[in-house]
């Protein structure tokens, strides 16, 4: 008969670390309320594909500069940093203010031209937080955050959530490009490619 080599004194369980199923993701996204999140995500662009039809870029976006009211009514707040697509100066992308910089595009932490794309991938970050329950990039200080949205990838979203349509993943990751041209090209296109995937989260 087949003997058992499983070692008796239990240290076998320490081995279960290495096991790659544990290292699986275990939540849903968007804490199983994905079509809400993504829902909310389109009923936002709207006002920024008004901005940009003028050729304004908000600058600024940011889930605290985005009200969601009772009805379920989207509402695009604070333009202070508002601008048209021109190059601003290197020391006003010093004085980008702390608690944006987690969602500044690189362009705007290097004091580069800003267009519609920019908006886009502050736009990529607060879906990746809707989704993933974290921001793409953190870090102890906004020197390390901005060094982050410059240099390091983000991680793959169904790397921490479990259930992720490629499609879905595949859009976030192209939002968070850190070139610009590698980006939905504008918000149209965003969503033309988003309102199928919130249609068919609202079906699972």
């Amino acid at each position: 008969p087949r003997q058992d080599s499983t070692p008796a004194d239990g240290s076998w369980l320490f081995s279960l670390k290495d096991d790659p199923a544990l290292s699986l993701p275990t939540r849903k996204p968007a804490a199983g309320r994905l079509w809400d999140a993504l829902a909310v995500l389109l009923r936002l662009c709207p006002a920024l594909s008004y901005l940009h039809a003028r050729g304004v870029v908000h600058g600024d976006l940011k889930p605290a500069n985005v009200l969601l009211g009772t009805d379920g009514r989207v509402t695009l707040l604070d333009f202070g940093l508002a601008q048209g697509p021109r190059r601003h100066g290197a020391a006003e992308a010093a004085n980008v203010r702390m608690g944006t910089m987690e969602y500044a595009a690189p362009e705007l932490i290097c004091g580069e031209r800003l267009d519609q794309t920019t908006d886009i991938y502050s736009l990529g970050c607060m879906l990746y937080e809707l989704v993933t329950g974290r921001i793409p990039f953190d870090g102890t200080s906004p020197l390390e955050i901005a060094q982050k949205h410059l240099e390091a990838d983000a991680l793959a979203p169904s790397e921490l959530v479990f259930g992720l349509s490629w499609q879905l993943e595949e859009l976030m990751m192209e939002m968070l490009a850190k070139e610009p041209s590698r980006r939905p090209r504008s918000v149209r296109e965003l969503v033309r490619r988003l309102a199928p995937l919130v249609l068919r989260s609202e079906q699972q």
